[in-house]
């Protein structure tokens, strides 16, 4: 949230954190600081430095608790933008679950940002930084930029404009004047000391990285990516679908599938697999279908209002089985894992009655002939992180999700795609980005996937939304599969 939005309640929160957590004064504090006692940061306090449009700050809650927080700056700079964190602080009972790292992933993302700082006496901080960017804290690229960091930056921090700052190629730190106990911080699993000096009393580090820096930390960046599927479903959650032209197809979509299965009934027990807004729920609905179920895992109030169930679709069992199941648009390729999407496939089987359908599609990998796509092996490490970080992000999900038209990256051997995603909220001032990793499929692929699920194809076409118009294998976004049990 932008500084300027800082309530006093949301204050009381952060200051009973900040005061229960950071640390303790250090033995050499000087009077009136009590050596031993609680760093405290009163309510007071936090409004007149925070609240106001300067800042920006990131609160992490578990359930209604606050547990972390982060205070940072953005600055449009004469070589870029720069993002400063002057405040972050975790508290002790939810350190070590890489809430730092992700606080600080949160402010820049896979943003192209000139440089990353933060100040801090904290080594865990210094490693969150350099974990969060892929990047090491390095004292001789630090160098480089001190002037741009002394004109551009330091004077618009209050307790840095006039601060002392060593930056000498071996070390970068600088005199806050802030007396913090070293006793209980963890030295970290570096040594942070050695690589960007020790830290005299009152001192703190003033971490630095930079976008032209070597990435280094490919172990951890590979893992980002193969958790990125949690957030991709938190990317569809966000998605305005009801206003994407794509969705505004849904009867039209649904009559057509029932001209292909004549013999499908209004009587007959149906269900939509990854319902998203329930709109093909409301298109059966709509055309007389009383027995219409949907499942999905990122649930909408509007799929909620239309009783779509909470599920995944990968191990969800109804007390029914059905006639017909759907499972539209990408539904089964939304998991990077193969065995993951097979697992719906089967689990579709597993609800159908014997003679029952399925009505599925697939991304086409095919589609464009890959205009805009570029190929790229995973199993390099090195060479595939450089790539993600090249890719620029789209805001195709939050605008006419329209994602095949945006630059990807293409991996063969695996059949994934890589595209970025901005979500941009009217009230949040930090942009939300995801690497949306999505399995397309070719025809014979899909097919064999399907008959291995125990499910006899009947028909199958490249289609795009609305599923009138009979397209080829270039110009078809879809792969439309109907099968049966």
């Amino acid at each position: 949230m932008p500084g300027d939005r800082l309530t006093a309640d949301l204050a009381k929160e952060l200051s009973e954190v900040f005061s229960s957590s950071y640390g303790v004064w250090s033995d050499s504090a000087p009077a009136p600081l009590r050596p031993g006692a609680r760093i405290r940061m009163s309510v007071a306090k936090y409004m007149a430095d925070y609240a106001n449009s300067n800042y920006k700050i990131i609160v992490c809650r578990n359930g209604q608790s606050t547990v972390g927080h982060a205070v940072f700056m953005e600055k449009q700079t004469t070589k870029g933008r720069v993002a400063l964190v002057v405040q972050l602080v975790v508290s002790e009972e939810h350190r070590h679950r890489g809430i730092a790292k992700a606080m600080m992933h949160c402010i820049w993302g896979f943003s192209d940002y000139y440089a990353w700082a933060v100040v801090t006496s904290s080594p865990c901080t210094v490693e969150a930084i350099e974990s969060a960017t892929f990047r090491r804290v390095k004292p001789s690229r630090i160098m480089q930029d001190t002037e741009l960091f002394k004109s551009e930056i330091l004077p618009e921090v209050p307790f840095l404009s006039t601060a002392e700052w060593i930056a000498d190629g071996t070390k970068s730190i600088v005199n806050t004047m802030f007396w913090t106990s070293r006793s209980n911080i963890q030295e970290g699993r570096t040594d942070v000391k050695g690589r960007i000096g020790t830290l005299p009393e009152g001192y703190e580090w003033l971490a630095i990285v930079f976008r032209d820096q070597e990435l280094d930390d490919f172990n951890s960046y590979l893992t980002l990516i193969e958790c990125s599927g949690r957030f991709v479903f938190e990317a569809y959650a966000r998605m305005p679908q009801a206003k994407q032209n794509w969705a505004q197809y849904a009867a039209t979509e649904v009559e057509q599938i029932l001209k292909w299965l004549p013999d499908i009934d209004r009587n007959d027990h149906v269900c939509d697999f990854g319902s998203g807004s329930a709109r093909h729920v409301k298109a059966l609905l709509g055309l007389g279908f009383h027995n219409v179920k949907g499942v999905d895992l990122a649930l909408t109030d509007e799929a909620r209002a239309f009783g779509v169930a909470h599920g995944d679709c990968r191990d969800w069992v109804s007390d029914v089985k059905f006639r017909l199941i759907t499972c539209l648009f990408d539904v089964i390729g939304s998991f990077p894992k193969d065995e993951d999407n097979k697992r719906i496939l089967r689990n579709i089987s597993r609800n159908l009655v014997v003679g029952g359908y399925a009505v599925i599609s697939v991304a086409n990998s095919d589609f464009g002939g890959k205009k805009g796509v570029s190929a790229v092996d995973a199993e390099d490490r090195r060479e595939f992180v450089k790539s993600v970080f090249r890719l620029q992000p789209a805001n195709a999900m939050s605008t006419d999700g329209e994602f095949f038209c945006h630059e990807s990256l293409w991996d063969k051997k695996t059949g994934l795609f890589y595209h970025k995603e901005q979500f941009r909220d009217p009230i949040a001032a930090l942009p939300a980005e995801y690497l949306v990793v999505d399995r397309r499929f070719t025809a014979s692929e899909i097919e064999k996937w399907v008959e291995d699920a125990g499910l006899k194809v009947v028909l199958r076409r490249f289609v795009r939304a609305g599923f009138a118009a009979d397209c080829t294998e270039e110009t078809g976004k879809e792969i439309l599969i109907i099968a049966r049990k």
